[in-house]
């Protein structure tokens, strides 16, 4: 079996359910290269390889499924897709979150997820929190704060790149974007009178 054939259900995923062929490029893409992926949810759907998954995995993933976490959509070759329930853990999409109590990794993990999404308004929201967390820490002027928060940064590109999330230059593309509609740029122009 070649790789389109293998992969041809991921162009032409459930109808009415606009989005999920390119929400599942994962499973062809991914981290472990998509064909060895087990598992992966995005916050709405599941996608499941029940024929590649160990006992372990498939009890788990029963248990979601019998606790109600999951609603079946169909099965796409060796792929079952299940629609993820608004009172599970997976449906981040729709959980309110609290960043205040979270720990550092947490809010790098929201900032990834959020920008994976394309919500730059939460991603926006949730670095600049980070930012301020620092300067908490280390004062707002101080040179190590500007360090720590750089590395924080990049630890978030990171985990933005494992995620196959959006590029570097999107995100700066984006968020130069939202500080333009903000108008949070209009401050930072410097007019220069014509000798």
């Amino acid at each position: 079996m070649n790789e389109s054939e293998e992969f041809g259900w991921l162009d032409s995923v459930a109808t009415g359910y606009t989005g999920l062929e390119q929400k599942a490029q994962i499973m062809r893409d991914g981290a472990q290269d998509g064909k060895d992926r087990i598992w992966w949810c995005d916050g709405e759907y599941v996608w499941f390889r029940r024929s590649k998954s160990n006992p372990e995995t498939l009890k788990r993933h029963d248990n979601f499924v019998a606790d109600g976490d999951y609603r079946f959509i169909e099965t796409q070759g060796d792929i079952e897709i299940w629609q993820v329930q608004p009172q599970s853990q997976f449906a981040t999409a729709t959980k309110q979150i609290n960043i205040g109590q979270m720990g550092t990794y947490d809010v790098r993990r929201q900032a990834a997820l959020a920008a994976c999404r394309r919500d730059w308004t939460a991603f926006r929201d949730i670095m600049s929190f980070l930012r301020e967390r620092i300067n908490a820490v280390h004062g707002a002027n101080a040179a190590g704060a500007e360090l720590q928060y750089s590395e924080q940064f990049g630890a978030v590109i990171a985990s933005i790149a494992q995620r196959v999330g959006p590029t570097v230059g999107e995100i700066n593309r984006e968020l130069m974007a939202l500080a333009d509609r903000r108008g949070d740029n209009a401050h930072k122009m410097i007019t220069i009178a014509a000798a």
